[in-house]
């Protein structure tokens, strides 16, 4: 005869708390476990329930913040930034024009090599463009080169640079069109 700890639906529940150590021992008692009553139905009951009172706070969908940020505007993506004008009037030289465009460039992590490699510069050209000792050995950065290297490092430093040595605005530009019109 196997013996059962716990009823299973074939069986009585009386039959299946007779199992165990009593009938082992021939005897017809109640096996009782620590914790565990066979004469349950097994199914979950609880206990009686009483409606609580809780205080609702209403719902505020659009708070005032303590502390606002103000956000810089987002520059460009498709094209190089302008800087201000006020960088620009330290600027004296044409080479002090591309280091500063160089040192303003978006991409902080872009290093000289990286230009050679992937905007079509020479790495030994590009040493010598931003090399600070400005010797007549030293190589420009050339004319048609220009708008490449604004458009690497992210910023037009050199062509405001280039404008406003000449003291060209935007007004003249629009001038001299409606002037050969």
């Amino acid at each position: 005869m196997p013996i059962r700890v716990l009823p299973d639906a074939s069986t009585p529940f009386k039959l299946a708390a007779q199992a165990g150590a009593s009938a082992l021992r021939g005897g017809s008692e109640w096996v009782h476990q620590e914790g565990v009553q066979f004469f349950d139905s097994h199914s979950f009951s609880f206990g009686p329930s009483q409606p609580v009172q809780q205080p609702v706070q209403g719902l505020v969908l659009f708070m005032e913040a303590p502390m606002q940020h103000v956000l810089p505007l987002l520059g460009r993506i498709d094209a190089p930034d302008a800087v201000p004008r006020a960088l620009l009037a330290s600027v004296a030289t044409y080479r002090q024009a591309v280091r500063l465009c160089w040192t303003l460039r978006r991409a902080k992590g872009l290093k000289p090599t990286d230009l050679g490699r992937d905007f079509g510069f020479t790495r030994q050209h590009v040493t010598d463009y931003l090399n600070a000792d400005d010797l007549p050995t030293r190589r420009d950065l050339p004319a048609e080169r220009i708008a490449d290297f604004e458009d690497a490092c992210g910023n037009t430093v050199i062509t405001q640079w280039l404008a406003g040595r000449q003291r060209f605005t935007l007004l003249e530009e629009m001038q001299a069109d409606r002037n050969a019109a």
